[in-house]
């Protein structure tokens, strides 16, 4: 009777917990995102496109639109800022950004879905808006993958790639390693429970854009899911993906790259393959590393 007395209460704490994380995203999904989301992929799932500013400039020439990608996070935590205010002090006339599938706004796609299957949803998305280009890409952490493979299936539209703290596809075995796997498929089981969420909305005051695309995302299920179909071709599918796309690229393509002089000091492996991407992409205009004693510039 005790051990069936624990299981019961074991299991109605579950289902407490449950209902609590389902009222919590009743409570999300009134949260409208700024964008539209677009059905992709033979109308399987949605993937969530916003765009801002004017596609005719000034002199009635067309606007190269600056089309974010976000890196571990999604576009809206951090990079949403940095184009607005980009936006807002005349250094950019447009820009775009699209969330990933299982990120923010977007559905979650089905598996496996490499490097090339996000950049042909992220096109599909694109074309049902009507957005045409030409691009500037800007990217960030292992985004900037992301962006090279969309770069090799648009050469003529793109007219530059900003790449920040970029990744090497020589270290997506980091991404795809086991350990990474079975710590996201682990924190998918537990998800459903919400503990985190549920904590995070009593406690701290988290709030609905915390949990969609803030501090708070990485808890949600479609994030993990995410971030573990990621997991899972890293070092195959995606791989291939990108070192494919180092070939179709045009390598008359003006590239510049933001680095951390921290995090190049703190990984000498990683400050090795910034190198060597630095070498091999594109036509680089300018290697900015920042964040140490000293900030260095390189350029051709």
């Amino acid at each position: 009777m005790l051990l069936s007395s624990i299981a019961l209460g074991a299991l109605a704490f579950a289902v407490f917990l449950m209902t609590c994380t389902i009222t919590l995203r009743a409570l999300d999904s009134q949260l409208m995102p700024p964008g539209e989301r677009y059905w992709v992929d033979e109308n399987r799932y949605q993937i969530h496109l916003y765009c801002r500013g004017n596609k005719v400039g000034g002199s009635g020439n067309k606007t190269a639109t600056v089309l974010f990608e976000g890196g571990e996070d999604s576009v809206e935590w951090g990079l949403w800022q940095f184009a607005d205010n980009a936006l807002n002090n005349g250094s950019i006339g447009r820009y775009c950004f699209a969330d990933r599938p299982g990120l923010a706004w977007s559905d979650a796609a089905p598996s496996p879905l490499s490097m090339s299957m996000a950049s042909d949803a992220l096109s599909e998305a694109l074309s049902r808006a009507g957005e045409e280009g030409p691009w500037v890409l800007a990217s960030a952490g292992i985004g900037s993958l992301y962006s090279r493979v969309f770069s090799s299936r648009h050469n003529q539209e793109i007219k530059g790639i900003l790449m920040i703290d970029p990744l090497h596809e020589d270290l997506l075995f980091r991404v795809g390693s086991p350990g990474h796997g079975f710590s996201l498929w682990f924190q998918g089981v537990i998800s459903p429970l919400g503990l985190q969420r549920i904590l995070g909305a009593l406690l701290t005051g988290r709030s609905a854009s915390d949990r969609t695309w803030g501090k708070s995302s990485y808890q949600s299920g479609t994030t993990i899911f995410a971030k573990l179909q990621e997991n899972l071709v890293a070092n195959s599918l995606s791989k291939r993906d990108v070192v494919a796309s180092r070939a179709i690229q045009d390598k008359d393509t003006p590239v510049v790259i933001i680095s951390s002089g921290l995090q190049m000091r703190r990984d000498r492996e990683w400050e090795a393959k910034v190198w060597a991407l630095w070498q091999r992409i594109g036509s680089l205009l300018s290697w900015l590393t920042l964040g140490s004693n000293e900030t260095s510039h390189i350029s051709h």
